[in-house]
């Protein structure tokens, strides 16, 4: 781009965020870790010292702007700092080998793509591992329901006793905002809570959990490291070993979801009652992770920028274009050279006429045909190129599927630039511009459409 170019259009074009909210999203980020470590980390004592001195500042430090700004986030995403969960400390015991996953967690396939075999399959390994059930020992299935994932999130379980009593149902708002895998988790502590409370212990010798989630099973049984949730994590371990010392076995295994299987689909219905009575609770209910303040914290600088971006009084020939920012890094294709061009026709900072003009480098803005010669008119108007249009059109509309071809269609940025649609509309523009020689190519790229033509006329 010309060193004319404004600085705001040179980010949007190059679909990096400006530094300013770049470091501020990083802010965000690092004083949610400082506000999840123990009290009994000096730089957590320094935040709580600065917390309640706050008010007594002259002028604002680094660590209370980043407090401002995960107030800014707050208000843009509801997600608040102050929620945050406790830091991960490792325990004595709590390490060990990770151990491998069962075979038949890869055999059963997912629910969304499950065959008819691998239904029946299902049922055939379900039926083995609940094996020959007796009265001293109870089944249990457990979900969790999520309406967005964060959002409003519900637990479900359904519990098996092998003598005459009915099956005993458990259903439980866990958070206004929350993750699919907390819902898990909180469903099997539901199920154990449950137990100890009811005492289930003094009749019942075995218990067999049935979940549908691999990571909540994988982070109870198979050692996976934990990266949020781990105080649910640990109630869960420790309830498991309350009811071990009572003489209750507890066994966590995964169960397919939605494959007919009666206890997995009674315990999904719970859950997404209770999924539906937690947009009732209120927002300290919220179990607050690191990832959770990654994504408020890049959700709220990106708001920024696109208001940033819509009130701007500079680039507007390409805020028509691209009105939405995309923090999307884009890269040269088909050549550099033509990529080039590509910039220079969504900015508006072109050698075509219009532009020279405008900045003092020629005396007229008009074309060869008499209309200025703007980037409308050299793509969509000037008749001097006429017949090489209606060719790109042709071939836009029959490869790529676009109907409506207008300046936007043509230089517009797609969230996914990588598909081969994408790519394939760029080389026949860029067989357009060579064709018509308004831009400086060097020779050996003024063939290009010689490649993009002869591949035109093999592929079909």
């Amino acid at each position: 781009m010309p060193s004319t170019s404004g600085r705001e259009a040179l980010e949007i074009e190059a679909g990096v965020l400006p530094i300013d909210l770049r470091i501020e999203e990083i802010s965000i980020r690092e004083i949610a870790k400082i506000q999840s470590k123990s009290i009994k980390e000096p730089i957590k004592q320094q935040l709580i010292n600065y917390q309640e001195e706050i008010g007594h500042d002259i002028h604002i430090t680094p660590m209370g702007k980043a407090l401002c700004q995960s107030v800014e986030m707050e208000k843009e995403t509801g997600i608040n700092i102050n929620l945050i969960e406790p830091e991960f400390t490792y325990r004595l015991g709590e390490t060990s080998r990770t151990k491998t996953t069962p075979s038949y967690w890869n055999r059963l396939g997912s629910s969304k793509s499950r065959t008819s075999e691998q239904k029946k399959l299902c049922i055939t390994v379900m039926t083995k591992l609940i094996g020959n059930t007796a009265n001293d020992q109870a089944t249990a299935y457990t979900d969790g329901s999520c309406m967005g994932n964060p959002g409003p999130c519900g637990a479900g379980a359904i519990i098996y006793t092998e003598d005459s009593r009915p099956a005993i149902r458990l259903h439980r708002p866990v958070a206004q905002r929350g993750s699919i895998l907390l819902a898990e988790l909180v469903a099997i502590v539901m199920v154990l809570e449950f137990c100890i409370l009811e005492r289930l212990h003094n009749t019942i010798t075995t218990l067999k959990i049935f979940s549908d989630s691999q990571s909540a099973v994988g982070l109870l049984t198979l050692n996976w490291a934990p990266k949020s949730y781990i105080d649910v994590i640990r109630d869960i371990k420790e309830h498991i070993e309350d009811l071990r010392t009572k003489g209750m076995e507890i066994c966590i295994l995964w169960t397919p979801g939605h494959a007919n299987i009666q206890g997995n689909d009674e315990a999904d219905l719970l859950a997404k009652q209770a999924a539906e009575e937690a947009t009732q609770l209120l927002p300290k209910n919220n179990i607050i992770t690191l990832q959770d303040v990654k994504q408020g914290a890049h959700k709220s600088v990106m708001l920024k920028w696109q208001r940033r971006w819509e009130l701007s009084n500079t680039g507007r020939d390409l805020f028509e274009i691209t009105p939405n920012v995309k923090n999307i890094p884009i890269f040269d294709y088909p050549t550099k050279k033509f990529f080039s061009i590509f910039i220079q026709l969504r900015t508006g900072y072109t050698t075509l006429n219009y532009y020279k003009q405008r900045t003092g480098q020629n005396t007229t803005d008009l074309c060869s045909c008499g209309t200025k010669e703007t980037q409308q008119h050299y793509l969509t108007e000037c008749p001097n190129y006429e017949s090489y249009r209606e060719e790109m059109y042709h071939q836009i509309t029959k490869e790529i599927g676009i109907r409506k071809i207008n300046t936007c269609t043509l230089l517009g940025r797609l969230d996914h630039e990588n598909t081969e649609e994408y790519k394939r509309k760029l080389e026949i523009i860029s067989a357009f511009i060579s064709k018509t020689g308004r831009f400086d190519l060097p020779e050996q790229w003024r063939s290009l459409h010689v490649c993009s033509d002869a591949q035109a006329s093999t592929s079909f």
